[in-house]
């Protein structure tokens, strides 16, 4: 994954693709501790999920894929 330090209203998005659902456990630095498909996920709350990951510094959710927009493909 990358994550950038973007926002894209909702007009800047291109064709739905799909989902990926999951949450990934990351530390400061942004590597992934831990990484969870949330429909067969084994946590009850985000508490539990950091329970697992004690050193993360954030919980990360993947949820939609869009296209860029104008995209060729």
């Amino acid at each position: 994954y990358t994550i950038l330090d973007n926002t894209v209203s909702n007009d800047g998005l291109g064709e739905w693709l799909g989902y990926i659902r999951q949450l990934a456990a990351v530390d400061e630095d942004g590597t992934v501790l831990l990484q969870e498909t949330i429909e067969t996920a084994s946590f009850e709350t985000l508490s539990d999920l950091a329970d697992k990951a004690p050193d993360a510094k954030y919980i990360l959710p993947f949820l939609n894929v869009y296209a860029a927009p104008n995209n060729a493909s």
